[in-house]
Formats: C-alpha cells, structure tokens, sequence
C-alpha cells in the first residue's frame, strides 16, 4: 500500500489499533497539491481584498454559496497569517466587518 499510494503521489497511508479494530485511512489528495489550489485563490483574494470587501463579497467573488465555509477555509487562515486584516478588529463578528489585504 505504501508503495502504490507514493506512486499515485499521494501521502502514505495511516494505521492505527483502536480498541476492537483496526483503522487505515487513505488520502486521495496531498496536502501540496491542496496547498496549490488554496494558494492560487488566497493570491486572488488578496488582489480582490485590496479594496475592503464584506463576508458577503468574498464568498460571491471565490464563488461559494456558503459564507461559513469560505470564512473558515480562506479568510481564516489568511488572517492566522496576518496577509489579511480586520476593519474592526474588537468585532470579529460584527454585521459591518469587512477584510482588506495588508
């Protein structure tokens, strides 16, 4: 199984023993190649967030139809990484939040 999951270019697989069973879970992606992906539309929007855009905006312009989802999948980490900012940083949750690229 290592052999074929390397072959495929994909991460080897995870063995474990848990109490009465025992698990393998396989990955059918690398985390590089989601990096890639990711990468590609966090430098977009960056580029789009130059200009303050809300919750609303952002999930419109990656073309998500949940807002959630695209908060928690590219706005999140772009913030952890201090790429992106907060217009009222004390209310992370406020209804006039919007981003802007740093």
């Amino acid at each position: 199984m290592y052999k074929e999951m390397a072959q495929a270019g994909l991460p080897a697989p995870v063995f474990e023993s848990r109490r009465n069973e025992f698990v393998v879970t396989f990955f059918n992606s690398s985390k590089a190649k989601e990096a890639d992906a990711l990468g590609g539309a966090a430098d977009n929007l960056l580029e789009y967030c130059r200009k303050p855009r809300t919750r609303d905006e952002i999930a419109a312009f990656l073309k998500i139809e949940t807002v959630s989802y695209a908060m928690r999948k590219y706005v999140q980490p772009l913030l952890a990484e201090k790429r992106l900012a907060m217009s009222i940083p004390d209310q992370p949750r406020s209804r006039k939040q919007t981003y802007f690229t740093v």
